[in-house]
């Protein structure tokens, strides 16, 4: 009997082990199973990152990717993904220059600013994603249909002062959005 659980506690160590690096759990939680994720946003190649796909623990494609024919954003042809819209912008910085003559507009045109931004819904009760910007300050993420509010995590200082945004998603669509930052340069 004693050679049995020696052989078994291996057995066992092994499933547990194979069951946590799958990424994803399954919960019960109140009769009902619950995804939890181990990642919570993808590096993209031009620098943003992306954050997860509605209940699949799948990423958002990044700007510029192609979806494979008949999928979704995240690759993984939930119906419930067909419907997702988010909001697709950029984070802007500015002033560049303290002083902009002509010929100067090229120069000090305001700049991509690369940050991590919150996406929350737009009581501001409940955070759903977190996206960072790439160097041009684009981003892009995927979200259910609703209003929510964006702004970037505030930094050490007061500066730069970026403004909060706010908007609806639509199904289906990426709503644009602009994030003005000012750089406090007069």
């Amino acid at each position: 009997m004693h050679k049995k659980s020696i052989r078994i506690i291996p057995l066992a160590m092994t499933g547990i082990i194979a069951v946590a690096s799958m990424g994803v759990m399954m919960l019960a939680a109140d009769g009902k199973a619950e995804t939890v994720c181990t990642q919570e946003a993808k590096l993209c190649p031009d620098g943003s990152s992306v954050g997860r796909v509605l209940e699949n623990c799948g990423f958002a494609s990044c700007p510029g990717e192609e979806l494979p024919s008949g999928s979704a954003p995240g690759g993984s042809g939930l119906e419930s993904e067909l419907a997702a819209g988010g909001i697709a912008g950029a984070v802007m910085l500015g002033p560049s220059c303290p002083v902009m003559g002509p010929g100067m507009e090229e120069e000090c045109a305001d700049k991509g600013y690369q940050t991590t931004l919150v996406v929350k819904m737009k009581d501001g009760e409940r955070e759903v994603a977190r996206v960072r910007s790439g160097v041009d300050g684009r981003f892009r993420v995927v979200l259910a249909p609703g209003e929510y509010r964006v702004a970037p995590l505030p930094g050490a200082g007061p500066l730069p002062h970026c403004k909060m945004e706010f908007c609806t998603v639509e199904p289906g669509q990426f709503a644009p959005m602009t994030i003005h930052c000012d750089t406090g340069i007069r």
